[in-house]
């Protein structure tokens, strides 16, 4: 049988000349066989205008975090796939498998690639508008690093980071070449940190639309990237630049889910007695006013699967006038009898019913949350309560929405609570898990578990093993890259 390359050439290919091709008739050609070929400056723009750029990422993150349980029968409905990263296995991938955290990003990084290399040699264009068009490509392959380094490398670790290995740094796009070297995590996050200083530099305020990078954005996603090195003071400059350099040309605001969520609100709960079984209003990432850069999946769990759960222990953490609980619901998806059995003395796990379209690009939300976490960590404890206030203002009642806590590591940790009550079941407790895996205000949540309840209600738990929190390449990559280390 044939190698695979490590981007697995031949899908990438296809993936991005269909792809790229169906966006306009004529755009590209093939010269030689195997490559891009594109000349103008109108031509780089659209690579960005491509609708897999926003839309088509990996789902693993979900199955991880500790947000999750899973329960009998539905459990054993779910795919192989699941089932193996729901228990934290050493081998998720069968031999001859592609690991879709690796084919989903990295046709993306041949085309930011291909423009970082060369739009600048375009033609039509002004210099202007190709050194837009080539830092909107940095902060964009940043980005996509910054998710490949969260699946297989280890969390960063100022002490072991640059002997940790990490992922090959890919800045060529050649599809023609098939060996590969991982970089640790150390120069991953070096490389991530330098694009985005690049594209911050070019960046315009403006941006098109959702699925187009803006200075905020790439802001933001510094700024995420410093609070999981731990260097929150760099962290809260970045996050307070990305506020200060909001789009004006599309709404970017908070919803209140006061309203939003209201029985009869546009967001079609519709219901006041019995459990709602979907929710049909809420805005794909590309309308939803609180995106301000669109990548997102199509989260079918939040939508008629059930196969993976919220865990009670987090429907605990919410109080009963948390408007976010009627993004869960105890209602099998087209109506029915519950959901199954609970581990004794628990609440019920819960299905999520919102946010079909899971993004993981930008969210206005999670950007107070940052905030926050980044005031808090560096003793501004008022300011980190005025930005929680901020948001939980529009999620309940605003008589429940003050926070009073004065101690600065209890405010932390609510923090950390808030980050799960907010964005639970969309895979962000997966990278909050490991960026805190060693941060001593919370040794007391490790080890980190997950549980199985079978149809009698007996309950197994796994506990996630540190070297776990590295996903392993399928063999096919190893064989491919003799000398290769895996996770």
């Amino acid at each position: 049988m044939k190698k695979r390359s490590f981007i697995t050439k031949i899908a990438v290919v296809l993936f991005v000349l269909t792809a790229l091709n169906a966006c306009k008739k004529d755009f590209l050609n093939v010269n030689p066989k195997g490559k891009l070929i594109a000349s103008k400056t109108a031509e780089y723009d659209l690579m960005f205008n491509w609708g897999a750029i926003r839309i088509g990422l990996p789902t693993s993150a979900v199955i991880m975090g500790d947000d999750a349980i899973v329960a009998d029968p539905l459990y054993a409905k779910a795919t192989l796939r699941t089932q193996r990263f729901f228990r934290w296995e050493d081998e998720v991938y069968e031999p001859e498998d592609n690991a879709t955290e690796m084919s989903l990003l990295m046709p993306k990084i041949y085309i930011y690639n291909k423009v970082i290399n060369e739009v600048m040699d375009s033609e039509g264009g002004s210099q202007q508008q190709k050194a837009e068009l080539q830092a909107e490509a940095y902060a964009n392959r940043a980005w996509s690093y910054f998710m490949l380094i969260n699946y297989f490398g280890l969390p960063y670790n100022e002490t072991t980071s640059k002997t940790d290995p990490g992922y090959p740094i890919i800045t060529a796009a050649d599809v023609a070449e098939t060996k590969f070297t991982r970089a640790s995590v150390a120069e991953v996050y070096d490389f991530i940190i330098d694009d985005l200083k690049k594209a911050i530099a070019g960046l315009p305020p403006q941006s098109a639309a959702r699925v187009r990078m803006s200075k905020a954005a790439a802001e933001a996603i510094l700024a995420k990237v410093y609070v999981f090195m731990g260097r929150y003071t760099e962290g809260l400059t970045q996050i307070s630049n990305a506020f200060t350099h909001l789009p004006t040309n599309f709404v970017v605001k908070l919803y209140d889910y006061n309203v939003t969520l209201a029985t009869g609100g546009t967001w079609g709960y519709n219901v006041t007695t019995t459990p709602k079984a979907y929710l049909s209003g809420v805005p794909s990432g590309d309308l939803h006013e609180e995106t301000l850069l669109d990548r997102g999946f199509n989260n079918s769990w939040s939508l008629n699967g059930a196969d993976i759960l919220l865990a009670p222990e987090v429907v605990a953490l919410y109080t009963a006038n948390d408007t976010r609980l009627k993004l869960f619901s105890s209602q099998p998806y087209g109506g029915g009898t519950i959901l199954s059995p609970n581990p004794p003395g628990a609440p019920a796990p819960m299905r999520a019913i919102g946010f079909y379209n899971t993004q993981y690009g930008v969210r206005l939300a999670e950007m107070y949350l940052l905030s926050a976490e980044c005031k808090a960590r560096t003793g501004d404890i008022g300011g980190a309560v005025t930005d929680l206030e901020a948001l939980r203002k529009k999620r309940m009642p605003a008589t429940s929405a003050t926070v009073s806590i004065t101690d600065k590591d209890a405010l932390i940790r609510f923090i950390i609570d808030e980050r799960t009550r907010e964005l639970s079941m969309q895979g962000y407790r997966w990278f909050d898990m490991r960026r805190l895996y060693k941060d001593p205000l919370f040794a007391g949540k490790m080890p980190y578990t997950h549980k199985y309840v079978s149809a009698t209600g007996a309950v197994t738990t796994y506990t996630l093993k540190p070297e776990r929190f590295a996903i392993r390449f399928p063999q096919s990559v190893i064989n491919a890259n003799p000398g290769m280390k895996n996770n």
